[in-house]
């Protein structure tokens, strides 16, 4: 037996005793991913950070410091690490678009006949002001305005004119006509006898011009981000962050990576959001109505699956609590029966809680629903697909290049001499068939022997230098339906 050294020459005369290193098999089984996640957004216009570049972000003081405590890009890491702390993260800020600022107005009329508090909500942010008896109009809004404006993370500017408190986004672009204005949304908050208050809309408006992420995306190059928290859900930046993504699942590069975006809408634009779509690697949620503006929303998801996806890729999200994103107004708050349909139209679905309004993931999937042909398909529905495939393609690729990385092929008969650096067909194969056991100990597919009978490896019939695999890893389920039949007996 002739054995093979990766750095000991043969022929050395002068005397002495060697022994190299070969960490070949080293590692066993299925090692863990490192994983790294990404928040696409806006910084706030004293922003530090180098519009579309990438930077590494630590902390949520230092999104803060960076982007501006009143940016969105801030608020974003603050809503994606009260989910994962321990994960890389990354952010790339936007360049705000010329165009105009959203606005809204709250006008306040009367005088105070009872003390009490007046309570607004500008996306999910809270203000009040105590109100005493005899306060007018004019006071309580202007109160209003000196707390907003005194609010470090507020995302708009507040300004009274003789009771009309008039909000207006700090940057400009549409993403602000989404912010929801709202008064009263907790149980007993009510406005003091006396006082009226008028809405000028349930969201801020007028915002105009979109942001373009072309750039920024360009600054990622062959970064992977398996997670990756995006602002923007116009179908247009939709679009190009898709088609990166979908670049990056070939086969030769293989980056795999999920997109969460959310949108705040009544379940007719929702569903029509979510049919417009097709695409595993974006997760698109649906927060019905949810005051919360929809960017943090997104940035929470891509957080809570991040870290889900760390502790077992194949394991359902449902029920994981979602507390940053506050529940729609009762009357707003969708039915068991809408959120099937919008399952079926693509959407990430959402509940609350009747009684503390917590937000929960009810199923958290991908906009994947019609194969190349046009017909449904449900191969990439659930999440839990594309991350355990993913998974599957890294631990195949890590197991080979580790063991076998610069290795001679040879066929499995005659059988090549033992202690050469030679893998055949059968060994190979060996190799899948001891993966699979660690996929399916690690419960992310099933059926190892049907596993087995349906893996093929041979060498390339028309290239000496390749071997050729098809396996079929029968991926496990996951458990979001019961049903039964109470055949009672009196």
């Amino acid at each position: 037996m002739a054995l093979s050294f990766l750095e000991i020459p043969q022929g050395l005369l002068a005397p002495g005793f060697f022994f190299e290193y070969d960490a070949s098999r080293a590692v066993q089984g299925t090692p863990a991913k490192k994983h790294t996640s990404l928040i696409i957004s806006h910084q706030s216009g004293t922003g530090l950070l180098t519009t579309d570049a990438l930077t590494l972000i630590s902390s949520v003081d230092e999104a803060r410091a960076l982007a501006g405590a009143d940016s969105p890009l801030a608020r974003m890491v603050k809503r994606y690490k009260d989910q994962d702390e321990l994960t890389e993260l990354w952010v790339l800020p936007i360049a705000v678009p010329s165009g105009a600022a959203s606005t809204g107005t709250y006008t306040f009329t009367g005088t105070a006949t009872a003390s009490g508090e007046a309570v607004i909500y500008i996306g999910d942010d809270r203000y009040s002001t105590a109100v005493a008896i005899g306060d007018t109009h004019i006071n309580v809004a202007n109160r209003l305005s000196v707390e907003i404006s005194n609010d470090a993370e507020s995302l708009p500017i507040a300004g009274d004119v003789t009771g009309v408190l008039t909000i207006t986004n700090k940057l400009h672009g549409v993403y602000g006509n989404s912010i929801r204005m709202a008064t009263n949304l907790r149980e007993g908050e009510v406005l003091p006898a006396g006082l009226t208050l008028v809405l000028s809309g349930t969201q801020m408006a007028s915002g105009t011009a979109s942001a373009d992420i072309t750039a920024g995306i360009v600054s990622m190059a062959d970064m992977q981000f398996d997670s990756i928290g995006m602002m923007f859900n116009d179908d247009t930046n939709m679009d190009l962050l898709e088609t990166l993504l979908l670049s990056r699942l070939n086969a030769l590069t293989p980056l795999d990576g999920q997109c969460f975006i959310a949108i705040s809408d009544t379940i007719g634009n929702s569903a029509s959001a979510g049919n417009a779509r097709n695409f595993q690697g974006t997760s698109l949620i649906a927060t019905q109505e949810s005051p919360t503006p929809e960017f943090l929303t997104a940035a929470e998801f891509a957080g809570l699956d991040s870290a889900a996806n760390q502790r077992d890729v194949a394991r359902p999200r449902n029920k994981a609590p979602m507390p940053g994103t506050l529940a729609p107004a009762i009357g707003q708050r969708w039915t068991y029966g809408q959120r099937n349909v919008a399952l079926s139209d693509g959407l990430t679905t959402m509940f609350f809680d009747s009684s503390t309004g917590l937000g929960r993931v009810e199923r958290l999937i991908t906009t994947y629903q019609l194969n190349s042909a046009g017909f449904s398909d449900k191969a990439y529905f659930d999440i839990t697909a594309p991350r355990s495939l993913a998974f599957i393609r890294f631990s195949s690729r890590v197991r080979f290049g580790t063991k076998y990385p610069n290795h001679k092929l040879a066929p499995d008969d005659p059988k090549p001499p033992a202690g050469q650096p030679i893998i055949t067909p059968k060994k190979a194969r060996a190799e899948f068939i001891d993966l699979a056991d660690s996929w399916f100990d690690l419960g992310i597919i099933t059926d190892l022997e049907q596993f087995a009978d349906e893996l093929i490896v041979e060498l390339d019939p028309n290239d000496p230098d390749r071997l050729n695999v098809q396996l079929a890893p029968n991926l496990i389920n996951g458990f979001h339906v019961l049903a039964g039949a109470f055949q009672f007996i009196r």
